[in-house]
C-alpha cells in the first residue's frame, strides 16, 4: 500500500487533537499560575462575577474548535494531507468563526464600549491565552510577544494598562 488516504487524514485528525488538548492543558496551567501571582482583587477587578466568568471561559477555552465552522478547516490547514495544501480561504472562515465565539480574542471586544461589562474579563482571558501559547511552544514569555504584536492586537489603552499589569505580576522575579 503507497500513499494511504485514510490513514494519513487519521493520524492528521490525531495530532490536531494532540494539539488542542496540548493548549488545553497549558490554558488551564496559565490560569492557576495566574490565580498565584496576580492579586485576586486585580484577577476580577474586585467583582466576584467577573472572576466567576473567567473560571467558566477557562474551563471551556476554546471549545468551538470542535465546532463545523472549526474542526476540519483548522485540522486541514495546520495538519493538511500530503495531497492538499492548506486552504487559505477554508481556514480563514474557519478563523472568523473562531473569532466571534471565543471573547478572549481582541478582535471580538476591542470596539465594544468601555463600560460593557465583561471587557476586564475578556482582557484577563487573553492573557491567559497568550501566557498558554508562550507555554505551548516552549517559546518567547507572552510579554514578549505582547510587545512584538501590540499593534496586530491593537488593545485599546485600558486593555494595554491592564494587560501589561498581568504581565509585571506573572513575570516579577
Amino acid at each position: 500500500m503507497k500513499n494511504n488516504l485514510i490513514k494519513e487524514t487519521l493520524k492528521n485528525f490525531h495530532l490536531y487533537l494532540d494539539y488542542i488538548e496540548a493548549h488545553y492543558d497549558s490554558i488551564q496551567e496559565a490560569w492557576k499560575l495566574m490565580k498565584q501571582k496576580c492579586p485576586h482583587e486585580v484577577l476580577c477587578n474586585k467583582d466576584e462575577s467577573l472572576f466567576e466568568l473567567i473560571e467558566k471561559e477557562v474551563e471551556y477555552h476554546d471549545f468551538s474548535k470542535f465546532s463545523e465552522g472549526e474542526f476540519t478547516q483548522y485540522r486541514q490547514y495546520f495538519f493538511p494531507n500530503s495531497n492538499k495544501d492548506p486552504n487559505e480561504f477554508i481556514f480563514d472562515a474557519g478563523f472568523r468563526h473562531h473569532i466571534a465565539h471565543n471573547n478572549h480574542h481582541p478582535e471580538n471586544w476591542r470596539f465594544k464600549e468601555k463600560d460593557h461589562p465583561y471587557l476586564y474579563a475578556f482582557v484577563v482571558m487573553n492573557v491567559i491565552d497568550l501566557v498558554a501559547m508562550g507555554l505551548d511552544k516552549g517559546k518567547k514569555n507572552a510579554k514578549d510577544y505582547y510587545k512584538e504584536n501590540k499593534e496586530k492586537l491593537a488593545f485599546p489603552k485600558w486593555a494595554d494598562k491592564l494587560a501589561n499589569q498581568l504581565f509585571k505580576y506573572i513575570y516579577k522575579k
